[in-house]
């Protein structure tokens, strides 16, 4: 598994906190499959693993969801699928493992009045840490984080990543969520004109960053961690860094907003937007939604004729 992870994960230009939840999961990993060989690895093993993440005893935070172990399992997978291509591991002698569908995906969106409340918790932690009253003023990373996804609807590592120079155009008022640097992925990133909101909070970010540095946040902080804490203060434990994202697409199809402006911005398809992210939404505002997308595609096609 070190192999995968250093061969395979550290070659994608991957951020360094999604290369660092890969460590842990393949340390977490390797407590029970780090010994054992593959010619004898069983569904046994696997319901070891669930078994000890669920309690507690593998992790250091403590018992973990399914949904992550979930998560853990298909890592383990791509390693074995990944070993086989190499042909490091031989096809017929490795069993191949499936993941365990125990549990149903979490559908979580919060309300603009929660979302406040995001907001409040994250300012009232950053004046309870800051020692001086400069400080104090400052915008905490913890908000900005949540001003931004919720007003973007854009991916927490885009968001994390985002650089001053080469993304964010101030003059024309636009910010480009796709790094140039990075080599780019299916999970492609939106260029958007700023809202006023984003402008401002942009702004005042690069106002109050040190001279040096080139990025909106600083290099390997954990936005998780981060926000975890606000969410429990703002006593919304089930809240995670996608949850903005989810929020912003489900406000959005609330408000009827054209499908495919917004299938722009959220770089995912009508259908995705209708299929994971509609469920929200009224059912009288889903089915004009629905409508609208059947006649735009029927006039489409009938154009085309």
């Amino acid at each position: 598994m070190d192999w995968y992870l250093e061969s395979h994960i550290m070659t994608k230009g991957l951020s360094e906190a999604v290369c660092t939840s890969y460590r842990s999961t393949i340390k977490n990993l390797k407590v029970v499959f780090g010994d054992v060989n593959p010619l004898e690895l069983s569904e046994d093993h696997q319901d070891e693993y669930i078994r000890q993440r669920k309690l507690g005893t593998i992790g250091r935070r403590g018992p973990a969801m399914m949904s992550t172990i979930d998560h853990e399992i298909t890592v383990l997978i791509a390693a074995i699928h990944r070993g086989i291509k190499k042909r490091k591991l031989h096809r017929r002698c490795v069993p191949v493992i499936e993941k365990k569908q125990q549990y149903q995906a979490r559908i979580y969106w919060i309300t603009r009045a929660e979302a406040a409340r995001l907001l409040r918790a994250a300012r009232r932690l950053h004046r309870i840490k800051a020692k001086t009253f400069a400080e104090r003023r400052k915008m905490s990373d913890g908000e900005l984080f949540i001003w931004l996804a919720l007003k973007t609807g854009q991916r927490r590592d885009a968001i994390l990543n985002l650089k001053y120079h080469t993304q964010v155009n101030f003059s024309v008022g636009e910010v480009d969520f796709q790094d140039p640097a990075k080599r780019e992925t299916s999970k492609r990133n939106a260029r958007q004109q700023m809202t006023p909101s984003v402008f401002r909070v942009l702004r005042r970010r690069f106002n109050e960053r040190p001279p040096h540095r080139p990025t909106v946040f600083p290099a390997g902080i954990d936005m998780n961690r981060i926000f975890n804490k606000i969410a429990r203060a703002a006593d919304l434990p089930e809240a995670t860094p996608h949850t903005c994202r989810h929020s912003f697409i489900t406000w959005a199809l609330a408000a009827s907003a054209d499908l495919y402006y917004l299938s722009a911005v959220a770089n995912c398809s009508v259908s995705t937007l209708l299929s994971t992210y509609a469920h929200s939404v009224p059912a009288v505002s889903l089915a004009k939604l629905k409508k609208w997308v059947s006649d735009k595609n029927a006039r489409t096609s009938g154009a085309r004729v």
